[in-house]
């Protein structure tokens, strides 16, 4: 994805001439993936941007990521339609379709998202190429969502408190029901799709979606209800994984629970209050007013949550991903790109990190700390693993913050009706 981004910052650039002022700012933004940024300098140059192009596209990813998925598809609606050529030419057209699918999963018009990715694979059938990889899986998810009348969330009107488990800084998990069965489930917001075994979906007579003997297929489920202390999640989609190999993102033969619930499950909450030190998940009777210094939260182009803070060594904004779903705080590719004298200092040996669905790495510690600005708080970022290659971690931004960085502050709360996030 970032790739595809460099190629649009060089066709812009290339084709509209532009190299400096707002319009240069909102390029960069959207490269770097700041979200924070792009609003930013949208909201303080927008009315003067001349690219007929970068204007539309700016309000769709202002949209997408800002959770305003009504906005958010009337623009990709209009994108499509009047600048077909340059989603082409920029090679963003398949990931504009993607995320606009997902905008209309959230309005719950599951049929509307299938026929959209029904319509470009077929487009892209015709030349021989695919719209992305299992696009046509999801198409077909998104079809037997509609028909059974899609993902729903169903809360009591009042506060709902979830213990949460962890017996270290590892994995946190939520206990879950699903018929008669009571189970853990990892509770991760650095993903955006649920994860499944398939013994578990087999005990719990989940309908499987795709075949399972098809190469290289994506093979997804839906369990029908599922609860999660009194909320109630209704024909929940799961991936189903098994036995993948190292290479692989996940590894369906976790340890404990064999079910991880990602950022999904929460977006539907409105709010949630993540309390380390009572271990509990709060979702609230009603969504918190936005209090002053809360820091702009986003979904990134990729799908994890993520926020911007102030690195205090090299004083720059940086974009980290929110994820509670990781034992370790990661510097990417990109963060290391701009300070390469980390990787030069690193002398230590590998550390082994492991995420929340049973995948292990090792992975160079960072030599000194980082420090961040979270408000009136300073984050001391200590053991943190530098991103081996480039690839992995792209459009996570600067930094993953897992539970390490997280548990020093009291509490987390995530609101997805204004988009906020507060550590205090």
């Amino acid at each position: 994805m970032r790739r595809t981004l460099s190629l649009l910052v060089v066709f812009l650039v290339t084709l509209f001439g532009f190299s400096q002022g707002v319009e240069y700012r909102i390029v960069e933004s959207i490269r770097n993936g700041n979200m924070m940024m792009l609003r930013k300098a949208y909201m303080e140059g927008g009315d003067s941007v001349q690219t007929p192009f970068l204007k539309p596209f700016s309000e769709y990813l202002i949209a997408h990521s800002g959770h305003q998925s009504r906005q958010a598809v009337e623009m990709g609606d209009f994108l499509l339609e009047k600048y077909h050529s340059e989603l082409i030419e920029t090679e963003m057209l398949p990931y504009v379709v993607r995320m606009l699918s997902e905008d209309f999963t959230l309005l719950g018009d599951y049929r509307g998202a299938a026929t959209l990715l029904d319509d470009y694979n077929e487009y892209y059938r015709q030349s021989g190429a695919v719209l992305f990889e299992h696009s046509e899986e999801v198409a077909r998810l998104y079809d037997v969502l509609a028909d059974v009348g899609g993902f729903q969330v169903e809360k009591p009107q009042k506060k709902v408190v979830i213990p949460l488990k962890y017996d270290s800084l590892s994995t946190i998990s939520v206990e879950v029901r699903a018929g008669r069965q009571h189970f853990d489930a990892f509770l991760s917001t650095g993903v955006d799709v649920n994860y499944m075994s398939k013994d578990m979906a087999e005990s719990l007579n989940a309908r499987i979606l795709t075949d399972e003997d098809a190469d290289e297929a994506l093979v997804f489920a839906i369990v029908d209800s599922l609860w999660m202390g009194e909320i109630l999640y209704r024909n929940i989609p799961f991936c189903i994984v098994e036995r993948l190999d190292e290479d692989n993102d996940f590894d369906g033969n976790v340890a404990v629970g064999q079910c991880l619930l990602s950022n999904s499950v929460l977006l539907g909450l409105e709010e949630v209050q993540f309390d380390w030190g009572n271990r509990q998940m709060v979702v609230p009777e009603r969504y918190s007013l936005k209090p002053g210094n809360a820091l702009q939260l986003w979904r990134s182009i990729d799908g994890p949550l993520q926020s911007s803070f102030y690195d205090i060594e090299h004083h720059e904004e940086i974009v980290a991903t929110i994820d509670t779903g990781i034992d370790t705080g990661i510097i990417t590719s990109q963060y290391l790109n701009r300070h390469r004298h980390l990787c030069e200092q690193q002398k230590t040996g590998n550390v082994l990190c492991s995420d929340s669905v049973g995948g292990e790495e090792l992975l160079p510690s960072c030599p000194v700390p980082i420090r961040v600005r979270v408000g009136a708080n300073v984050l001391e970022l200590n053991q943190m693993r530098m991103e081996r290659g480039v690839g992995q971690f792209l459009g996570y931004g600067d930094l993953v913050l897992g539970l390490p960085a997280l548990f020093q502050l009291g509490s987390l709360t995530l609101n997805f009706k204004d988009m906020w996030l507060m550590l205090q």
